[in-house]
This record gives C-alpha cells, sequence and structure tokens, in this order.
C-alpha cells in the first residue's frame, strides 16, 4: 500500500492506494499521521477510492486513526468507501463509528 496526501489549511486528505492485506502494510501511514497530528486538531478525510482489497489490517488502520484523531479532538470522514469495506464494517458493527460520505466534496461540506 502507498498514499498520498493534501492539505488545506486544518483538512487533510488522506488517500491510501493498492491493497491493505497486512499491519506492515499501514505502519508508514501510523507513524506519518502521528507526525501530522503531533497535538494538533485536524479535520482528516481518509479518501478511499485507491483502495483495492480490504481486510482486518485495514480495519485496524481505520480504527487506530480514528482514535488518534479524535484523541487530538479532530474528526474524521471516510469517503469513496469501496463494497468490500462497507461490507466488513457492517459485518463488524464498527459502521457506526465512522461517518461516511459518497465523494470527497460531499465529505469537506461535512466538516465545515
Amino acid at each position: 500500500m502507498t498514499f498520498r496526501n493534501q492539505r488545506l489549511d486544518d483538512l487533510l486528505i488522506i488517500m491510501p492506494e493498492g491493497r491493505i492485506l497486512k499491519e506492515q502494510d499501514t505502519a508508514e501511514l501510523r507513524q506519518w499521521l502521528r507526525e501530522q497530528l503531533n497535538g494538533t486538531t485536524l479535520k482528516v478525510i481518509f479518501d478511499l477510492k485507491g483502495v483495492d482489497f480490504v481486510n482486518s489490517a485495514c480495519l485496524n488502520l481505520l480504527v487506530f486513526s480514528r482514535n488518534l484523531i479524535q484523541q487530538n479532538n479532530g474528526q474524521l470522514i471516510l469517503c469513496n468507501v469501496p463494497v468490500q469495506l462497507r461490507q466488513l464494517l457492517e459485518i463488524t458493527k464498527l459502521s457506526d463509528c465512522f461517518a461516511t460520505a459518497d465523494r470527497t466534496a460531499e465529505a469537506m461540506a461535512m466538516l465545515k
């Protein structure tokens, strides 16, 4: 997995790409996110349209990110959530833990 990002003032858009298969695939993103937050309150959008395959490692990344962002009084919205991930969130009863939007523009509007 790789990721790109875009920052607009207090808004951070994270765009993971590829397959998220194991915890090692998310280590770089987790460390980078820790550094970005570091006591800063941010509004974060995970744009997941580039994610090909997900499993529990993806769920762990999202829960980790949600907790870290909330600890810094920030907000997190998932957008362009693949069907497979939506199903996984439903099965694990985590769907209520995440705000979602169909598109990035919609997620940005939700955070204003």
